[in-house]
């Protein structure tokens, strides 16, 4: 079942992001993923946020979103993204819903 990792943050220092990026990819490369959506534009319809970054990635299921997490590469980037976003960056692993179950709840 898929699982889908969502992400916001709001960027203070964009020095860290360039190593971060560089880390993130060395992660990726060995736990690929599907990026659905990615800072493009967006609009808050409903409530207040401090966050200006968002990003929606697809696992194929909990297991390997939470190796690409735990992965030493993703562990080194992860102080440089809370140092970039002075702590205001939050991250969620959402489980998909089965064909079957998507069909019960539309």
């Amino acid at each position: 079942m898929s699982v889908y990792w969502i992400g916001r943050t709001k960027i203070f220092d964009r020095n860290p992001i360039a190593e971060y990026s560089r880390l993130t990819q060395l992660a990726v490369a060995k736990h690929p993923r599907r990026t659905l959506a990615w800072s493009g534009e967006f609009r808050e319809i409903e409530g207040e946020s401090i966050y200006d970054r968002y990003v929606i990635h697809e696992y194929n299921s909990m297991e390997e979103a939470l190796a690409f997490y735990n992965s030493d590469e993703y562990q080194q980037a992860v102080p440089l993204r809370m140092a970039a976003s002075r702590g205001h960056s939050n991250l969620v692993l959402l489980e998909g819903l089965s064909s079957s179950t998507a069909r019960l709840k539309a």
